[in-house]
């Protein structure tokens, strides 16, 4: 073959293949259209794919109206609706007011309107991206009258605080993203003008728990509950569900018990969070006809905080003597912002060689908001 033939052959080659190339460039070209173009599978695919979505979250929430109707055995408005969808495992009752619901199943949000009837609102995202969430921390016996769950940006929100008789509100905070907003404590009432943030309300009871009292239904002793004694100079002591005390009648001198309440203790009583005050009944009983052979006595409350601060109440009675026997209340309250390691409680007595004195606590009361 000749040398210019062969270049030739070569340079046809070269054609062909540049030819080829720009065939499978063009085909290319036309299958991602088909595939991602405004037409194309992919999008056909996902636009179904949504479509079916949407069709199973109205079904879902029409099927739901439906049990609503039939344990009401009559048609239902959107109070009663929202009632029977409030803990619903499937849909999330995102907001409701006097003329819509707006729930939430899997990736899209719905709204039913005051006829019952159900519209797609579009993806969830969107519809949360427009308004702020209202979550809240209520004690049981505690609720809203406003059951929203969600606003839409800028609008106002109003609510009232419900409280059951017989419950005691000892904690009620409001707060807009990290804004504390004031409430009417009188009325209990919420009032935003503009939303802004999300929004937390938190409402708390006081809880009361007599500690001999629980110990006695439960079953339990001091050292049950955590609480770590020590003695001196007594010659009787009583460390049980009816009292702490010590006794001393044989002899003059000074005797003692102190007492110390750790986190065990709080846990147990289930009032860890948020002690409020401290109530200790000192219990003391003399033997002495005159003040002149009557002994001192000392009962001391002290609450310890863990920045090595303290919170302390006590009673001293001197000479005491037989119409002096009883009980001596002492109380603390407590700095709800700090946090507390332990409670000591204390109590001391000056026998006499005329008579005997027992000396103790019989009581006490530990409020907390819960």
């Amino acid at each position: 073959m000749t040398k210019e033939k062969q270049l030739f052959n070569q340079g046809i080659t070269l054609i062909a293949l540049v030819i080829t190339i720009i065939v499978l460039l063009i085909l290319a070209g036309v299958s991602i259209a088909t595939l991602t173009g405004e037409g194309g599978i992919l999008k056909k695919a996902t636009y179904s794919k949504e479509q079916t979505e949407i069709k199973e979250g109205e079904d879902v929430i029409k099927l739901k109206i439906s049990e609503a109707q039939i344990e009401n055995k009559a048609p239902v408005n959107l109070e009663y609706l929202a009632n029977f969808l409030e803990n619903d495992e499937e849909i999330v009752l995102s907001d409701i007011n006097e003329v819509e619901l707006i729930l939430e199943y899997e990736n899209h949000a719905y709204r039913i309107d005051d006829k019952i009837m159900v519209t797609y609102l579009g993806t969830k995202e969107n519809w949360q991206s427009n308004s702020y969430a209202i979550t809240t921390d209520l004690t049981e016996g505690i609720t809203l009258d406003n059951k929203r769950k969600r606003v839409q940006k800028g609008e106002s929100y109003q609510a009232n605080i419900l409280v059951e008789d017989g419950i005691e509100i000892s904690r009620i905070e409001v707060k807009m993203g990290e804004e504390i907003i004031n409430i009417d404590t009188e009325t209990k009432s919420i009032n935003i003008e503009q939303v802004t943030d999300n929004i937390l309300i938190t409402a708390k009871k006081l809880v009361a728990i007599e500690m001999f009292d629980y110990m006695r239904k439960n079953n339990l002793t001091p050292s049950n509950l955590g609480i770590t004694a020590s003695w001196s100079g007594e010659e009787t002591r009583y460390f049980d569900s009816s009292k702490i005390a010590a006794n001393k009648s044989n002899g003059s001198g000074n005797f003692s018990g102190n007492f110390t309440l750790g986190s065990n203790t709080f846990s147990t009583l289930g009032i860890e969070n948020f002690l409020t005050s401290i109530r200790c009944i000192f219990y003391v009983s003399a033997s002495y006809n005159n003040d002149s052979s009557g002994g001192n006595v000392v009962g001391t409350l002290k609450v310890n905080y863990e920045d090595g601060t303290n919170a302390t109440g006590n009673f001293t009675k001197e000479k005491v003597y037989t119409s002096d026997s009883g009980d001596y209340p002492v109380s603390v309250n407590v700095d709800v912002s700090k946090k507390i390691t332990n409670i000591q409680i204390s109590f001391s007595g000056l026998d006499r060689t005329y008579g005997g004195m027992t000396i103790g606590f019989k009581g006490l009361e530990m409020k907390a908001s819960m």
